[in-house]
């Protein structure tokens, strides 16, 4: 994208929540095309405030919400056309804001968001029987949630999910003995959580 425009955004946070909640209510109403409408409407407001190039990695959140409604609605490639377009966005925002706002940012949840924005693309390949697509997808996925927390990342939850999606479409593929590798490692990180979750609960309490 060309004539990128980082911008700040002053009002975005009373747009976002007034909007974000609208499309949430037709959603938990399962109106995805009521949601979609108002997503595009808020997309477009958007446009006419801050340019069609404008760029904030809160953007990044509202697209995946509309690849979302798209993949609810079985248009999967639409979906992940804004997914991928949430990805272009958080790369510009990485490569372009090396300013104090984003040093004084998360970068672990936006490793986090964009971990899951993979996994959406990947969820949306699978349901058009794009399946070594979707294992690519998914396999970026995995390494970003296992880099995400440091050594304790590859135990957490999201990471069994991974496996359990890899190991699902190494099946689909014929690759049992791949596939069971997966399901075995996803079973081995929800094992181990299981373990520090039952030590957590049984660690005697100080008594002050």
């Amino acid at each position: 994208v060309t004539g990128v425009q980082t911008c700040a955004l002053p009002i975005w946070p009373d747009l976002a929540y007034i909007y974000d909640h609208m499309a949430k209510c037709y959603r938990d109403l399962d109106q995805q095309v009521d949601a979609l409408e108002i997503n595009l409407k808020f997309l477009e407001l958007s446009e006419s405030l801050y340019g069609l190039n404008a760029v904030h990695r809160d953007f990044v959140q509202f697209y995946n919400n509309i690849g979302n409604i798209c993949s609810r609605l079985g248009e999967h490639d639409l979906g992940n056309l804004y997914h991928n377009h949430a990805i272009d966005i958080h790369n510009q925002t990485v490569d372009q804001e090396n300013t104090r706002s984003y040093r004084l940012s998360k970068p672990a949840r936006d490793v986090e968001h964009l971990s899951d924005t993979y996994h959406l693309i990947a969820v949306g390949h699978h349901q058009n029987g794009n399946h070594r697509e979707a294992l690519k997808y998914h396999k970026q996925a995995l390494a970003m949630r296992c880099q995400r927390s440091g050594p304790k990342g590859k135990e957490h939850p999201r990471v069994a999910m991974s496996h359990t999606y890899i190991g699902e479409l190494y099946l689909n593929m014929g690759d049992p003995c791949e596939a069971d590798r997966h399901h075995q490692l996803a079973l081995e990180v929800l094992h181990r959580r299981s373990e520090e979750h039952t030590s957590e609960l049984q660690s005697p309490v100080p008594i002050s």
